[in-house]
């Protein structure tokens, strides 16, 4: 049993599922969601000489599949992606791949900057990047990026959180702790990367500040012990709780993930074990699928369930996000498509 006190009456948009039974369902806007972060160029490399080259990055994974899953559960939201662009070829790329995707493009055009990149060796599955003076880092160090209007549903990471300066970081949280209070249903993902932080404190500081802030946070059991000494799955849910997260999901590999939620511990088993061909991504594709099912009224149980499902299948093929058609993207509809009731 998880105790503590961070949860808040009811779930993220029960006022949402309560509309569907009304006799004007059509009515209803569709949600707004808000995803803040970095889109960058994936370097493959499959080998000496051979390169291949994605738009990738944790936020940009997330809000695909939360705008992919949504679609498929028959639910309306419309997915913003908040980013910084540059004016070179790459990033035109990047916005391409957003509008691909199903998202609406709010990025911010930063003139002279370009976009990130990084690395991906597909053998040892070590990375490099090059973001130090990208347009999405140019970005999120003020406050341009912070919406004029109040999503539904706002998504972040720890990683958006190392891209920004100290007063940009300020800026977030007080916006947060705005539109929270007002409806706005806050996740964060305590998705960390040791390189970009001045110190082991400061990554932990500001993962701590934010997981207080949200309403339900993403975390995997790596990042735990990384962030918060805490190795062991239930504990790591436990602690999340204690720091004031109303919901938490703390993701164990090939163990599947534990879901903290109205005073229970969930732990949902992963599928039969399959060979993993890169676990990049499966994080963010969990997220997606998760925020798409809580978003359209779907218990945690059955969020987690289908989130397992989606990211089970990711880790079998290279890339969070196959290519349109491909039997990997056939495969990631065959998992949306499981044992959960349609939306609407």
């Amino acid at each position: 049993m998880i105790s503590g006190d961070g949860a808040r009456a009811g779930m993220p948009y029960d006022r949402r599922a309560v509309a569907r039974t009304s006799p004007q369902p059509d009515a209803d806007p569709p949600l707004r969601a808000a995803v803040i972060g970095e889109c960058m160029i994936e370097l493959l490399r499959a080998g000496p000489g051979r390169l291949t080259m994605r738009p990738a990055g944790d936020t940009f994974n997330t809000a695909a599949m939360l705008a992919r899953a949504s679609r498929a559960l028959g639910a309306r939201m419309d997915v913003a992606y908040v980013t910084g662009l540059g004016d070179d070829p790459l990033s035109h790329e990047i916005a391409s791949a957003i509008t691909a995707h199903g998202l609406l493009d709010v990025s911010t055009r930063i003139p002279g900057r370009a976009c990130g990149l990084y690395l991906l060796d597909e053998d040892s599955g070590a990375m490099w990047y090059w973001r130090g003076d990208s347009a999405a880092r140019a970005l999120l160090q003020g406050d341009r990026w912070i919406p004029a209007e109040r999503p539904d549903l706002v998504f972040l990471s720890l990683i958006t959180l190392q891209q920004m300066s100290d007063d940009a970081r300020e800026s977030a949280a007080s916006w947060l702790a705005t539109i929270r209070p007002r409806g706005a249903t806050v996740a964060f993902s305590a998705n960390h990367r040791v390189a970009g932080w001045p110190s082991p404190e400061q990554a932990s500081a500001a993962a701590a500040r934010f997981v207080a802030g949200a309403d339900i946070v993403f975390a995997s059991v790596a990042d735990c012990r990384a962030l918060f000494a805490s190795a062991d799955p239930r504990a790591a849910a436990d602690r999340l709780i204690r720091l004031g997260a109303a919901e938490v999901v703390v993701t164990a590999g090939s163990d599947g993930a534990f879901v903290a939620a109205e005073g229970s511990l969930i732990h949902l088993g992963a599928d039969a074990p399959r060979e993993t061909v890169d676990a990049t991504g499966a994080g963010d594709a969990f997220a997606g699928t998760y925020l798409a099912l809580r978003s359209a009224g779907l218990s945690a149980e059955e969020a987690g369930a289908a989130a397992v499902r989606v990211a089970s299948e990711t880790v079998t093929h290279v890339g969070a996000l196959p290519a349109s058609g491909s039997p990997e993207d056939a495969a990631i509809d065959r998992a949306l498509a499981g044992p959960h009731p349609p939306a609407g």
